[in-house]
C-alpha cells in the first residue's frame, strides 16, 4: 500500500501527512485515558509511520546517485531503528 501511495501521490505529500498523522497519534495516546484510546493512537502511529519510510526512500532513490542513495538508506533505517530501541527505555523504567 505504502508504494502505491507514493506513486500516486509522491513522496513529500505522504511524508508531510505521515508527519501531521504522527503528531496526531501522539496526542491522543498522550492524552489518552483508556486502553482503547491508546490503542487506537498507537495504531495511527503505525498506519502514519510506515509509508513515511518508503517516502523517504522513494525521494532518496530520485534525488541521489545509486552510491549515495546506499548510504542514505542505511542511515535512515539505523536512524529509524535506533528510535524504536530509544523509545523502549522510558517504557522500561515506568514498568520497574
Amino acid at each position: 500500500i505504502s508504494g502505491a501511495l507514493n506513486d500516486r501521490f509522491g513522496p513529500v505529500r505522504i511524508v508531510a501527512s505521515g508527519m501531521l498523522l504522527t503528531v496526531i497519534s501522539a496526542l491522543l495516546m498522550g492524552f489518552a485515558n483508556s486502553a482503547l484510546l491508546f490503542g487506537i493512537g498507537r495504531f495511527l502511529s503505525g498506519l502514519a509511520l510506515a509509508p513515511m519510510l518508503s517516502g523517504a526512500l522513494v525521494f532518496q532513490a530520485a534525488a541521489f546517485k545509486n552510491s549515495q542513495y546506499t548510504r542514505l538508506s542505511s542511515i535512515t533505517y539505523v536512524v529509524g531503528n535506533l528510535g524504536a530501541v530509544i523509545s523502549v527505555a522510558p517504557l522500561e523504567l515506568a514498568i520497574k
